[in-house]
C-alpha cells in the first residue's frame, strides 16, 4: 500500500511541478523601470555621467553625431554601464553602447 502512495505522490508532484514551468508570472510594476548606471567612456576610461541607456544614447547621438545602441554588430564600443562607481573597476560592464560610424 505505501509503494503505490509514493508512487502516485511522485506522479503528482511531478506533473504540478511540469505544469507550473509553463505558466506567465506578471512582474511587478516598480521591476519595469528602466536601470540607471554609472557610464564611463570606452576611450580613457573617464566618468561620464549617472544615468539610464536611453539617456545615455541620446546624449552620446548628440555629441558623436552618429546612432547609438546596444547592439554589437558593425558597432565601436563607446561606454560602459556599470552599476557601482567603484574605480578601478571590480565587475564586467552590465551595460556596453556602440556607436555605428
Amino acid at each position: 500500500m505505501k509503494p503505490l502512495f509514493l508512487c502516485r505522490a511522485l506522479c503528482v508532484t511531478a506533473v504540478v511541478l511540469f505544469c507550473a514551468a509553463f505558466t506567465t508570472v506578471q512582474s511587478p510594476s516598480h521591476l519595469n523601470k528602466s536601470t540607471s548606471y554609472y557610464w564611463y567612456l570606452t576611450d580613457n576610461d573617464t566618468f561620464d555621467k549617472f544615468g539610464t541607456p536611453g539617456a545615455e544614447a541620446i546624449r552620446l547621438e548628440d555629441s558623436l553625431g552618429v546612432p547609438v545602441d546596444n547592439n554589437p554588430f558593425g558597432g565601436t564600443e563607446v561606454s560602459d554601464g556599470y552599476t557601482d562607481n567603484a574605480y578601478p573597476h571590480d565587475e564586467w560592464p552590465a551595460a556596453i553602447l556602440y556607436a555605428h560610424y
